[in-house]
């Protein structure tokens, strides 16, 4: 997902069907090898992946990304008071909270 969306929502408020803030296919991150793998294929004469299967390769793992947070999301009770707890962790709430909100 685009980064201005992530950085604008909060994250309970995510909505991952939401396809105009996808990423395109290309900037979907794979890993460096795979990506490299893929730049080798295309390049190779005898192998030369086309521009269209390479897309549908990243466009399956955005797929995926897609559906591994939608099941986390159902997986964890998001609403847990443990949620709220961990906000002191976020350097700005630590720092607002004061010393006696501490104890």
């Amino acid at each position: 997902m685009k980064t201005s969306y992530i950085r604008s929502t909060l994250p309970l408020n995510l909505d991952p069907d939401k396809a105009s803030e996808y990423l395109p296919a290309e900037d979907v991150y794979l890993g460096m090898a795979t990506r490299e793998s893929l730049q080798i294929l295309q390049a190779n004469p005898s192998t030369k992946a086309d521009e269209r299967e390479v897309k549908v390769i990243y466009e399956s793992a955005r797929e995926l990304y897609v559906e591994v947070v939608k099941q986390s999301v159902q997986q964890f009770l998001c609403e847990d008071e443990l949620f709220t707890l961990c906000e002191i962790l976020d350097t700005t709430t630590a720092l607002n909270i004061g010393a006696i909100g501490l104890l």
